[in-house]
């Protein structure tokens, strides 16, 4: 098996990998992750024209995370009913749903608390809340799982650490929040990703604002900005220190950093300890 990652593609790394005989195995996969990453249309069109020269030896797996150019030559190509697969992002409900399935199919229970913090601790990893809700089954016995469980058995993904991280950005908690970052740079989360994590939380803060001004009710906002009850809960406190032209002002400083990160003029870590500094 070999991996290659679209955004450093070359035409040639494909076609020696594509070309190249399976030795000791009667089959090669070649999985090419975020093929659309790669911006060099020519290196696109290339392999475009090499896709019904690929050996019946070879399997070859292109994946893509996030809306793809559907203009592309490539994707019309691959695009196809019997050879690609949407996989749709899962919403908080259905992962709530899913870890109630599973603990049942355990013969155990959650409270629902404790349902909803899983699925904020750890996110859309289903792996990893399989893995999570096995643990809690087994530490718990008959007796339901509580959210003391969660807490005490369960880390927290870096979605929940940064929106604590925000949290502590707006009470005015500028070093503990450095200390969040340095904690999730410390168990090698990219700058990059982190980054993005902060910009989805503004985001959710900005869709939770613009729906509460249209109703006061939890579920109402909850539906009208596509997110779970839970999720709304804990933002509708913050809300109060978010007036609209300070999220403007908040995603042209994000805009700025994921530019100075992405071009070199500052590395990842130095550039997200610049954004709370200044926030």
């Amino acid at each position: 098996m070999t991996t290659l990652e679209g955004e450093a593609l070359t035409y040639g790394d494909f076609a020696a990998q594509v070309q190249a005989m399976p030795l000791l195995a009667s089959s090669r996969l070649i999985i090419i992750r975020d093929i659309f990453a790669c911006k060099n249309r020519e290196v696109l069109d290339k392999i475009k024209e090499d896709l019904g020269k690929i050996s019946e030896s070879t399997v070859v797996i292109f994946t893509q995370t996030g809306e793809p150019d559907k203009r592309l030559g490539l994707f019309k190509a691959l695009n196809k009913p019997k050879i690609s697969k949407y996989f749709k992002q899962v919403s908080p409900l259905e992962i709530i749903k899913f870890i109630k399935d599973e603990v049942a199919l355990r013969g155990g229970g959650i409270e629902p608390k404790a349902a909803e913090m899983l699925a904020d601790y750890v996110g859309t990893d289903l792996w990893q809340l399989d893995n999570e809700v096995e643990k809690l089954t087994v530490y718990c016995g008959k007796r339901q799982i509580e959210k003391e469980d969660v807490e005490k058995l369960v880390s927290k993904n870096v979605t929940s650490n940064v929106f604590e991280m925000i949290n502590d950005l707006t009470a005015g908690r500028k070093a503990r929040a450095l200390c969040g970052l340095e904690d999730l740079l410390t168990t090698g989360e990219p700058p990059l990703k982190i980054l993005a994590v902060v910009n989805y939380q503004f985001r959710s803060i900005a869709q939770v604002k613009e729906a509460a001004e249209k109703s006061q009710n939890q579920y109402a906002i909850s539906k009208e900005a596509g997110m779970a009850p839970f999720q709304v809960a804990r933002i509708l406190p913050i809300l109060k220190n978010f007036s609209w032209p300070r999220i403007a002002q908040i995603y042209q400083k994000l805009v700025q950093t994921d530019l100075e990160i992405k071009t070199g003029e500052t590395n990842g870590a130095a550039g997200l300890k610049d954004f709370i500094l200044g926030f």
